[in-house]
């Protein structure tokens, strides 16, 4: 359910900057990112059931080397379901330094090494099994097969993203109400390449003026400090002035109740909850939208397009 659309008039009033989150907000990334994430699993098993494989399977308790059926995808992607928790934690926050590639590498590495998989040698004689203590560093993680995932990975993704329904249009209809930012967790390459592919940013004919990512600001959204910086990273406009945005001037559109909502709320921003399709409890004081179109009708109202 959507709050009404007199009050999300009242509410954007003040709003000069529209942030939006990137992920499940404008576009579909759960099912883009697992649909990549199958790509992967599905190459790493070809690549380990069949009569000369690039990986051999180590059998545990066993120090021969063996392929062998029971490298699945069920069992990939629930390794690689734990590997992301843990290599994800940190919202990217580290990304001004490392790409997207260098990412997922090393979850692809940690997955290789989970499932007990270790890149066939050259020779005849057998490999010791891999060590989880192995440093990033190692063969494994400088391998070709990890740079074959990655771009995997990558095809995967760009055949399967999809832009949520009615996002161009509100992302247009705003043009007149200000500008419109997208602030996003995850590598600063990946998130502006995921926007060029989607046709969002405004330098390839899109809409979007601006990013930031967590790795820019060196914090996750979460982290206190986070607003401040992003409001004063986007209050010059890019015109190189020092202006900071306040903050009851910036809308802040987003999917995560943890993630977009409290923490914008917390330092003093509008926020529109978007809870797709109805999703998402109730509370009180918080404006919502079941759909994107719905923000957008409300702001054309407000500006008589």
């Amino acid at each position: 359910m959507s709050s009404s659309p007199d009050l999300l008039r009242t509410a954007l009033a003040p709003c000069t900057t529209y942030a939006f989150d990137l992920d499940d907000t404008l576009h579909s990334f759960r099912a883009a990112s697992s649909a990549a994430a199958t790509a992967v699993f599905e190459h790493i098993v070809a690549s380990t059931n069949t009569e000369n494989p690039t990986l051999l399977h180590h059998q545990p308790g066993n120090n021969a080397t063996t392929t062998t059926t029971t490298i699945d995808v069920p069992r990939l992607r629930a390794l690689y379901t734990t590997i992301l928790k843990a290599k994800t934690a940190n919202a990217f926050a580290d990304g001004a330094t490392r790409t997207s590639d260098d990412y997922r590498k090393e979850r692809f590495a940690a997955l290789l090494r989970a499932a007990g998989l270790s890149l066939a040698p050259p020779s005849s004689s057998p490999s010791p099994p891999p060590s989880v203590s192995d440093s990033p560093n190692d063969e494994l993680e400088s391998s070709p097969f990890l740079t074959a995932l990655a771009a995997t990975y990558k095809t995967a993704l760009r055949a399967s993203l999809a832009l949520k329904p009615g996002a161009a249009p509100l992302l247009r209809a705003l043009k007149a109400r200000g500008r419109r930012v997208v602030v996003t967790e995850g590598p600063r390459d990946a998130q502006l390449w995921t926007l060029r592919e989607l046709g969002l940013l405004k330098e390839t004919g899109g809409f979007v003026d601006e990013v930031v990512t967590t790795g820019d600001v060196g914090r996750a959204k979460v982290e206190e400090g986070f607003w401040g910086e992003v409001l004063r990273r986007i209050g010059g406009g890019g015109g190189g002035d020092d202006r900071v945005l306040r903050a009851e001037e910036v809308a802040v559109v987003g999917d995560s109740w943890e993630r977009d909502v409290v923490p914008a709320r917390e330092a003093g921003c509008v926020v529109v909850w978007y809870c797709e399709g109805g999703d998402g409890e109730e509370r009180d004081g918080v404006l919502r939208v079941d759909a994107l179109d719905r923000l957008r009708e409300a702001v054309e109202t407000e500006s008589g397009v």
